[in-house]
C-alpha cells in the first residue's frame, strides 16, 4: 500500500511505523509520508535523506537533531537546495554553502541570513554564480549601482528589477543591452530615443536596434552612422531606407570590411584558415549532396544556405536585408557583387537564373558564382566558359562538374588557387594539380597526399614558390634536388628542409645568399662555418645573431655584417664592441648603433660625431661630457630637430648657441625642402623665433 501511496503510512499500525523498510518504501513514494513515521525514524539519516531527495520540503518533518547536524545538512543541501530553508543560522550564514545552493536554485538566496543578503561582495559573487537570483536581492542592494551593473552584465533582462532611476543610467542599460539586446525594451523611453546611446549600444550588440524607437530607424543620418559601425544594422532600418541605394551599398561594404578586419585580427591569410574552411565546406557539401541525391533546395538556392554560410565564415550579405526592388535591380546587384561576392545569392531569382547576368558577376568576382541558381551552376558548357574567366567560379559549380576534369583543368589554368574548389578526385589528378602549382605554388597544400609526395609536382610548386616545400611530403623535404630548387627560390624554405639537409653546405649557401636570415635554420656545424656565416651577414647583417659565438668575435665577419646593418653591432662580442674600427664602421652605417658600443668609445668625440652625422638621434647615446660639446650637438641638429633636448643645461642657457641651433635647423630644413615637401613639424622651424 505505501509503495503505491506513501501517505498510507498514517493508517498502518505503530509497529509498522517503526519498520525502516516500510517507512523507506513510503517516503520514496511520497516524501511527506515522513510526517507519519515513528520519531525514531525521523532522526534516522538514511530515511530522512531518502525523503529529502524526493522533496526537500520533507525535512520539515525531521527531528531538530537532524536539522542541527551540519554534515548531514550540507549533504542534503547539495542534493536539494531548498533544504537550506530548514538549516540552522550557522549554515544559512555560510557563504560557500549558500552559494552552492544558489548555483542549482536561484530561490536559495531568500533563505540566506539577512547578514549575507546585505553583504555587497557576497551578492556580487551570487550574481556571477546565478544571475537569476537577483530577484531575491534586498531592496537596498538593488539600488546599489555596482550590484546592478554586475547583475545586468550577466543577464541583461534583470534590468526589469531595477528602479526607474537606474534604468535611466546609460552605463547600466548599455551593459544590459550588451548581454541581451531585448533589455532595451526595459530602458526608459528617453534612452530608446537617444541617438548617441543607441549608436553605442548597436556597436556592442547590433540586435539592440530591433528595439530602438521607430523615429531613429527611419532617420537616414542615424542609420548611416549605425551602418558604419555594423553593416547588419540594415536589418532594422525602415523599409524606405532599405530601398535607398546609398544606405544599402554602405551596409554591404561595412559587412565585408568587418569580415576582412576580423580575418586580419585572427591572423588568417589566403593560404590559411579560410581555405581550410572552404575545402572542409565543399567536402561536406559534396557528401551531403551525394546522400540527398540533390543539391537544390526548395527556395531555388544552390544547396542549403548552411553550405554558403560555411564558405563565407558564417557571415551573410547585407543585400539580404535590402528591398525587393534593389535585389531585382541588375546594375545595383552588379555593383554589390564587386564588393561582396555573396551578394548574388540574395539577388532576385530572375537575375540568378540569367546566364548573361551571372557571367557579368563572375567577371567582377569569380566567387559570386556560388550564388547563381542551380539551373545555371549545373549547365556544363556555361560552367566551362566562366571558369576560364575566373577559376574561383568552380566553387559554385554543381558537385559533379567540380569533378569534371576538363572544367577543373580550365579553372586551375585560369587561377591556380581554384584547386581549392576541386573535388577530392581532381585534387588527386596529376595533370590538374601540375597546372595549378605551376601558376600558384601554394596550391600544393590542397593536392592529395599522394601528389604532395610526387617529385614532379613538388618540383613545379617549389620552383614557383619556394615555401611550398612546407606542404610537401616528408620524403620530398629530404630530397636534395627539390630542397635546392626551393631555397634557390626563397631562402626561408630551408626552415622546411629535412634536418639532414640543413647540414649541406651547398644548400645552406644557396639559401643564405638569397636570404641571410636563413642562417637561423642551418645546422650547428654550418653556423660555425666561416664561409657560410660570411655569406649570410653580407646579405643581411642582423643574421650575425644566428652565428656561432666563436664567429661573432671574428672581426672580418662582424665588419661585413656592419656594412649592411650597423645595428648588428649588438650581436658582436664585448671585445669588438670596444674596437674603434668596428664601432666607427657601425655608426657610419647606422648612428643609433652607438648604443651598443663600449662606454669608452661612446666618450670618443670622433666616433660620436660620426654617429650623430649619420643619425642625429644618436646624441642620446654619446658620453655625458659630449652633451656639452657644441660641435657634437650642432652636428646632431643637422638631422634631428630635437637635438637641443639632449644638450647640457649649460648649452640650453647659451643664447648664442640656441640661435645657432635654430639657424642650423632652418638651413637643413630649407635644403630638404628643395628636394621634398616639408612636414608640418619641420616647416615650423622656418618661423620659429628665439
Amino acid at each position: 500500500a505505501v509503495g503505491v501511496n506513501g501517505l498510507a503510512l498514517q493508517y498502518v499500525t505503530p509497529e509498522l511505523k517503526v519498520d525502516k523498510q516500510v517507512v523507506l518504501r513510503a517516503v520514496r513514494s511520497k516524501a511527506t509520508a515522513l510526517e507519519h513515521a515513528d520519531s525514531r525514524l525521523k532522526r534516522d539519516r538514511e530515511t530522512v535523506l531518502a525523503a529529502v531527495l524526493l522533496d526537500g520540503q520533507a525535512l520539515a518533518y525531521a527531528l531538530e537533531s537532524v536539522r542541527n547536524d551540519d554534515i548531514f545538512m550540507i549533504s542534503a543541501i547539495a542534493k536539494q537546495p531548498c533544504v537550506l530553508q530548514f538549516a540552522g543560522e550557522r549554515l544559512r550564514n555560510n557563504a560557500e554553502v549558500v552559494l552552492g545552493a544558489i548555483k542549482s536554485d536561484k530561490n536559495a538566496l531568500q533563505w540566506a541570513t539577512q547578514n549575507l543578503r546585505n553583504d555587497r561582495d557576497f551578492i556580487l559573487r551570487v550574481l556571477r554564480t546565478n544571475s537569476e537570483a537577483f530577484e531575491h536581492v534586498s531592496e537596498a542592494l538593488r539600488e546599489d549601482r555596482s550590484v546592478a551593473l554586475g547583475a545586468v552584465r550577466t543577464n541583461g533582462m534583470l534590468l526589469e528589477y531595477l528602479s526607474p532611476k537606474l534604468r535611466e543610467d546609460q552605463d547600466i542599460v548599455l551593459a544590459a543591452v550588451t548581454s541581451k539586446a531585448r533589455a532595451l525594451e526595459l530602458a526608459s523611453p528617453e534612452l530608446r530615443r537617444n541617438r548617441d546611446f543607441l549608436l553605442a549600444a548597436s556597436k556592442r550588440n547590433v540586435e539592440a536596434l530591433r528595439y530602438a524607437h521607430e523615429s531613429l530607424l527611419s532617420n537616414k543620418g542615424f542609420v548611416i552612422a549605425a551602418l558604419e559601425l555594423n553593416g547588419n544594422a540594415l536589418l532594422f532600418a525602415s523599409s524606405a531606407l532599405r530601398k535607398d541605394r546609398e544606405v544599402v551599398m554602405l551596409a554591404i561594404r561595412s559587412v565585408v570590411d568587418a569580415a576582412a578586419a576580423q580575418e586580419e585580427d585572427g591572423h588568417a591569410s589566403f593560404c590559411g584558415i579560410f581555405q581550410d574552411t572552404l575545402v572542409a565546406s565543399l567536402a561536406a557539401h559534396s557528401n551531403s549532396t551525394r546522400l540527398s541525391g540533390s543539391a537544390t533546395s526548395s527556395n531555388g538556392n544552390n544547396g542549403s544556405y548552411s553550405f554558403i554560410n560555411r564558405l563565407f565564415g558564417g557571415r551573410t550579405s547585407a543585400l539580404a536585408a535590402a528591398s525587393e526592388e534593389l535585389r531585382l535591380d541588375a546594375n545595383f546587384v552588379l555593383q554589390a557583387v564587386e564588393i561582396d561576392p555573396l551578394a548574388l545569392y540574395f539577388a532576385d531569382i530572375s537575375l540568378r537564373e540569367d546566364m548573361n547576368f551571372v557571367k557579368r558577376c563572375v567577371q567582377k568576382n569569380g566567387l559570386s558564382f556560388i550564388g547563381a541558381a542551380p539551373k545555371v551552376t549545373g549547365q556544363r558548357s556555361f560552367v566551362l566558359s566562366i571558369v576560364k574567366i575566373d577559376g574561383r567560379a568552380l566553387a559554385g559549380a554543381a558537385e559533379p562538374l567540380r569533378g569534371d576534369k576538363e572544367i577543373a583543368l580550365a579553372a586551375v589554368q585560369a587561377r591556380g588557387d581554384a584547386l581549392i574548389y576541386c573535388t577530392e578526385q581532381m585534387r588527386n589528378n596529376m595533370e590538374v594539380v601540375l597546372a595549378a602549382v605551376r601558376i600558384w605554388g601554394p596550391a600544393l597544400r590542397f593536392a592529395s597526399d599522394a601528389l604532395r609526395g610526387h617529385r614532379e609536382v613538388v618540383m613545379a610548386a617549389v620552383s614557383t614558390w619556394g615555401l611550398a616545400l612546407q606542404h610537401a611530403a616528408d620524403p620530398m623535404r629530404a630530397d636534395r634536388e627539390v630542397v635546392l630548387a626551393a631555397v634557390t627560390n626563397d631562402g626561408l624554405a630551408l626552415l622546411h628542409a629535412a634536418p639532414r639537409l640543413t647540414d649541406d653546405k651547398e644548400l645552406v649557401l644557396a639559401a643564405v645568399n638569397l636570404w641571410g636570415a636563413a642562417l637561423e635554420y642551418a645546422s650547428k656545424r654550418l653556423r660555425s662555418d666561416r664561409h657560410v656565416v660570411l655569406a649570410a651577414v653580407r646579405r643581411w647583417g642582423i643574421s650575425l645573431q644566428f652565428a656561432d659565438d666563436s664567429l661573432r668575435g671574428d672581426k672580418e665577419i662582424v665588419l661585413a655584417a656592419l656594412r649592411t646593418d650597423g645595428l648588428s653591432l649588438s650581436y658582436a662580442t664585448k671585445d669588438l664592441k670596444a674596437d674603434r674600427e668596428v664601432v666607427l664602421t657601425a655608426v657610419r652605417t647606422c648612428g643609433s648603433s652607438l648604443a651598443h658600443a663600449a662606454q669608452s668609445l661612446r666618450d670618443d668625440k670622433e666616433i660620436a660625431l660620426a654617429a650623430v652625422r649619420a643619425r642625429g638621434q644618436a646624441l642620446r647615446y654619446v658620453g655625458r661630457h659630449l652633451l656639452s660639446d657644441r660641435e657634437v650637438v650642432l652636428a646632431a641638429a643637422q638631422t634631428w630637430g630635437s637635438a637641443l633636448t639632449c644638450a647640457s643645461e649649460e648649452l640650453k642657457r647659451d643664447e648664442d648657441f640656441v640661435r645657432k641651433i635654430l639657424q642650423t635647423r632652418s638651413t637643413a630644413v630649407s635644403s630638404a625642402a628643395a628636394s621634398q615637401p616639408l612636414s608640418q613639424a619641420e616647416g615650423s622651424w622656418r618661423t620659429m623665433s628665439l
